[in-house]
């Protein structure tokens, strides 16, 4: 039986296995519910702030002497000048996920910004839960030594492959739903949202959200490999998931020496330092340019997520390779 044939097999078996399992259902369950108080929250807080200017803006014309005299037209296209959120929409995209990058900053205001927010966050919190979907991916098999009926059959690293692959696929349907659930509700939200862009958008973000998750399936493949019990491989994958985050924070804290930068962004009041080089080792890093408009950049994050899963799961597999299980 050759490598491709076993790895098919196993991810077939593990595929049904994982959506037939308890587990697949309550992630799903709390990742959607997660995602739903995410929806919530932004658009409670966004329709708050409208409903604040507006009521402003309307106790200031009874106030007015004039408001007898005013053009009701007039007054209503004011009105909605004045709870018009876009100049807060640009200000908060370009200083926070676009700094001075236009090509960047002009696509994602074309999104709503409730889908932007909560997509963003999603993206945050979409490491824990992968730790949460794989840490016992191996480990399970071997603390009940039921890996011992595979390992002789086929070879370990189509047991690696093929486990690795089977995760991914049941995360990528729970990505294809959560983000299906975003993209409708701000379809129904925001009248300026069409069903075209709605479309197109929808295959964008659960594309990034699918290349975004490979390298850390990867990652809790390898730290399942490691231990025979899955809670220790589940310490260890947190471990390693802050360990990725505080190096990405702590290179981008500094500003790369020589680097060409624009005086109204950010990083134009960084210091700079070889410091920032470090950034390049997390693979948090390269998240950001996932959703940029440049398929040039698109593909060299792409790229970079792809290499270290690979390095991930060429670990596991040379730790499972050197184990008795």
């Amino acid at each position: 039986m050759d490598g491709l044939t076993e790895i098919g097999i196993i991810w077939r078996g593990e595929l049904v296995r994982a959506l037939q399992s308890g587990r697949a259902v309550v992630l799903l369950l709390l990742f959607l519910l997660f995602t739903a108080l995410l929806l919530g929250i932004t658009g409670v807080a966004s329709y708050t702030a409208t409903e604040s200017q507006g009521r402003k803006f309307d106790e200031e014309i009874e106030k007015s002497p004039f408001k007898d005299d005013l053009d009701p037209k007039k007054v209503a296209e004011q009105r909605a000048k004045s709870t018009n959120t876009s100049g807060f929409k640009k200000l908060a995209i370009t200083t926070l996920f676009a700094e001075d990058d236009t090509a960047l900053a002009e696509m994602l205001l074309a999104l709503p910004f409730m889908l932007l927010i909560v997509f963003k966050l999603t993206l945050i919190f979409l490491p824990l839960f992968i730790t949460l979907i794989g840490f016992d991916q191996i480990s399970g098999e071997i603390s009940t030594k039921s890996i011992r009926y595979l390992a002789v059959r086929v070879r370990r690293s189509s047991l690696v492959v093929g486990k690795f692959l089977a995760q991914t696929s049941v995360l990528g349907l729970l990505t294809f739903v959560c983000v299906a659930m975003m993209i409708g509700v701000s379809l129904f939200v925001d009248p300026d949202f069409t069903a075209g862009k709605a479309a197109g958008t929808f295959v964008k973000l659960w594309l990034v959200a699918v290349v975004f998750s490979i390298a850390y399936m990867a990652l809790a493949s390898m730290c399942s490999s490691m231990f025979k019990q899955p809670a220790v491989s589940l310490v260890l994958n947190m471990i390693i998931l802050f360990l990725i985050w505080a190096v990405a924070l702590v290179g981008n804290i500094f500003q790369i020496p020589g680097q060409a930068v624009s005086g109204m962004s950010l990083s134009s009041y960084k210091t700079e330092s070889v410091v920032a080089y470090a950034r390049y080792l997390s693979v948090w890093n390269y998240a950001p340019d996932l959703i940029h408009p440049s398929w040039q950049r698109f593909t060299a994050a792409g790229a970079a997520h792809l290499g270290f899963a690979m390095v991930f799961l060429a670990a596991s597999y040379l730790v499972l390779r050197t184990r008795d299980v």
